[in-house]
């Protein structure tokens, strides 16, 4: 179940990534979840992505999500905090081209 409310969140309308948030936020209670999320190859990319964009019920869900999952893994929390870093990089400069 995990994959595949992963790979609805890019193209997904925001109730419908709100609905899939929660669904994997309470999926992210079990060990088993957790593991699955981590393992996920766009899991934290998407969550990450969803941070600034949808609502703040998404950023959210999507913080107790990356939580969760990086509180019991140190490689993943590595792994969000370099994306993060690039995200706020690529924001940057996205805004230094739209003032030009």
């Amino acid at each position: 179940m995990v994959p595949l409310l992963i790979e609805l969140l890019p193209d997904a309308k925001r109730s419908n990534v709100e609905l899939a948030l929660g669904v994997l936020e309470l999926l992210c209670t079990t060990a088993e979840g957790k593991a699955t999320v981590a393992n996920h190859a766009l899991a934290m990319a998407t969550l990450v992505y969803h941070l600034h964009i949808v609502s703040n019920l998404v950023t959210e869900l999507s913080v107790v999500i990356l939580w969760s999952v990086c509180k019991a893994s140190l490689t993943c929390l590595v792994l969000l905090l370099l994306q993060v870093r690039w995200i706020r990089a690529m924001y940057s400069d996205f805004k230094v081209f739209i003032r030009d």
